[in-house]
């Protein structure tokens, strides 16, 4: 049976119930409604890419990931800058950067692809696939 992980609520990784049993209690309900939470972003975004599109003719799907990676950089830049030993920020950046600009290009094409797509195509279609 493979080894397969997750990343939980607080930051640590969990392992499937092959090494660690199960996942229990409060680190499980903050996962899922984190979960929930991210699914109806995602869902808004969808909504808000779609309805810019069709009625507005909005073409903007750059400007409308801005806040997501403003969000994003805050949060993350913050909690690895007061972290100390070899997990602080400066210790990732100097070891693995060019990993990270690959994930971030990355993730930022995928964004701009997938709300560039609900310009062409109804919204049903876009979230089913």
């Amino acid at each position: 049976m493979p080894i397969t992980a997750a990343v939980s609520s607080c930051g640590r990784a969990v392992v499937t119930v092959l090494e660690t049993g199960s996942c229990h209690g409060r680190d499980l309900l903050v996962t899922l409604a984190l979960g929930q939470v991210l699914s109806l972003l995602i869902c808004a975004i969808g909504l808000t890419s779609k309805f810019l599109a069709d009625d507005f003719h909005a073409n903007t799907p750059v400007f409308q990931s801005f806040l997501n990676y403003i969000l994003l950089f805050l949060v993350y830049t913050t909690t690895l800058a007061v972290r100390q030993g070899e997990g602080n920020l400066l210790a990732i950046l100097k070891q693995r950067w060019w990993k990270y600009m690959i994930l971030g290009l990355t993730d930022i094409e995928a964004n701009y692809l997938v709300l560039k797509a609900y310009q062409y195509t109804t919204l049903s279609s876009v979230q089913s696939k």
